[in-house]
């Protein structure tokens, strides 16, 4: 049985596509292996792979639906954010509160990253390098943010705070 419970079907182009008793499965494949979300709750499982990843290996996301989210990935400098990351231009509504701490963000610490296709709303509370979608992009390496928009609001109670990178270090936009 390869339906799993809630799954809806879909495909990227149907015009030319009949589908007969498929069903998505957790992980979407193009080049490379994706995570799927769809729920605050597989955001929360997208935070772990990646806290678990520490940064050694790319965690590649797709996102195909409009959510809300309390809680950033990449929450630490030893568990950034790498991989690819699919906004498919879908919302990411943020709450985001984390005022005691710098780089808050709905990607707080990210890495060899590229972000596309996202729109980012809501609020994001911080410190330092406060910003509506990477708090700080690591030293050194190349970084890609490709048709994203941010309509959040960003406070910051010290310095830099921005509407895409808190602290940007080699950021293509």
């Amino acid at each position: 049985n390869t339906m799993l419970d809630e799954c809806a079907t879909w495909a990227r182009n149907p015009s030319n596509l009949t589908l007969i008793n498929s069903y998505c499965t957790v992980e979407y494949n193009e080049d490379a292996n994706y995570f799927v979300i769809d729920s605050e709750e597989d955001w929360n499982t997208f935070c772990s792979k990646v806290s678990n990843a520490k940064g050694t290996r790319s965690v590649n996301a797709v996102l195909l639906a409009d959510i809300s989210i309390t809680e950033p990935v990449g929450q630490s400098n030893g568990t950034p954010y790498t991989g690819i990351f699919d906004g498919g231009g879908h919302t990411l509504n943020v709450n985001i509160k984390k005022e005691d701490k710098d780089n808050a963000a709905p990607f707080m610490y990210a890495t060899n990253f590229t972000i596309k296709n996202l729109h980012v709303t809501g609020s994001v509370e911080g410190r330092n390098e406060v910003s509506g979608l990477v708090g700080s992009a690591a030293v050194g390496n190349m970084n890609t943010i490709t048709n994203c928009r941010v309509s959040a609001t960003v406070t910051g109670t010290n310095q830099r705070t921005a509407g895409f990178v808190g602290r940007n270090f080699n950021v293509k936009t």
